[in-house]
């Protein structure tokens, strides 16, 4: 049985990826903030699912479930680290506090590098035999290609999650430990009801987005109208995972093609005056 460790579990993509990997025969760790959900999973997914306690701006933590995933798992080490944890939200550019961009830099970005130097080890371990395929799989988003408006610290953190990627994957070759980055469009997780709440808080009422901010939920009802099955997710990182030889990035979106434009044809210019008219009518709904 071959050992997966993935970040962020408890629900959404985190959750429908151990489903995938326990249904394909994998022994999944996986990391959890609660002990009500560590018991929520291990009741629905059994021996094939151990729990993982830390938060991901939580160094200590970390490096002590590195370890005792070591002990676990002894010489056969970790065949794949799946870095899916992290937060999303919504916030005007030049009103976002500069500590909630230090927040979602530590959690998003910083965390995902915790994590991989600390399970690096194990996935060393791992690679020792040539005849196993050990990777890393990270999951970025469309949004750190493709940046919409009022998304900028989210889509900041996934920006510095593709260059880390590719520093990883480039650097991680004499190893023979791949890095594959995943981008998701998106995704009907719970987080839509968490962002529509966020919406409803009715943000920066002494600046110029006060009126956008206030009816912003109906563009969220819309993205979250086209989103994905999370279970999609999941199959595309097993997919990566075995996969011979796996592309670098696979970007998964409603609309794909119009993603893949955004990130590679269509001029900054068209993309600036597209989203505006977007934001424009619904700012100026009734």
């Amino acid at each position: 049985m071959k050992n997966v460790v993935i970040t962020g579990v408890s629900s959404g993509i985190g959750l429908a990826i151990t489903r995938v990997f326990v249904a394909a025969g994998y022994k999944v760790f996986g990391s959890v903030r609660k002990k009500e959900d560590a018991l929520r999973l291990k009741e629905e997914l059994g021996d094939s699912y151990e729990p993982l306690y830390f938060d991901l701006t939580d160094d200590d933590a970390i490096k002590a479930e590195a370890a005792r995933v070591s002990e676990i798992v002894g010489h056969q080490g970790i065949q794949l680290l799946v870095n899916n944890g992290g937060i999303s939200g919504g916030d005007a550019i030049m009103h976002v506090s500069i500590d909630y961009m230090k927040h979602i830099y530590d959690v998003n970005t910083l965390g995902l590098l915790r994590v991989s130097q600390a399970f690096f080890p194990l996935l060393k371990v791992s690679s020792a035999n040539k005849s196993v395929k050990t990777k890393i799989v990270n999951i970025s988003s469309g949004a750190g290609r493709a940046v919409r408006p009022y998304l900028g610290p989210y889509a900041a953190t996934k920006h510095a999650v593709e260059a880390i990627s590719d520093a990883m994957r480039r650097e991680l070759m004499r190893y023979g430990i791949d890095v594959i980055i995943i981008e998701p469009g998106p995704i009907a997780t719970e987080i839509w009801n968490k962002n529509k709440a966020k919406a409803g808080e009715y943000k920066y009422q002494d600046t110029d987005y006060a009126t956008l901010f206030q009816k912003i939920d109906k563009g969220v009802e819309q993205m979250e109208h086209n989103a994905l099955p999370a279970e999609k997710v999941g199959m595309l990182v097993l997919k990566a995972y075995t996969k011979k030889k796996p592309d670098t990035r696979y970007l998964i979106a409603p609309s794909r093609w119009m993603f893949w434009l955004a990130i590679h044809i269509i001029p900054d210019r068209w993309l600036d005056n597209m989203f505006k008219k977007q934001f424009d009518k619904i700012e100026f709904s009734k």
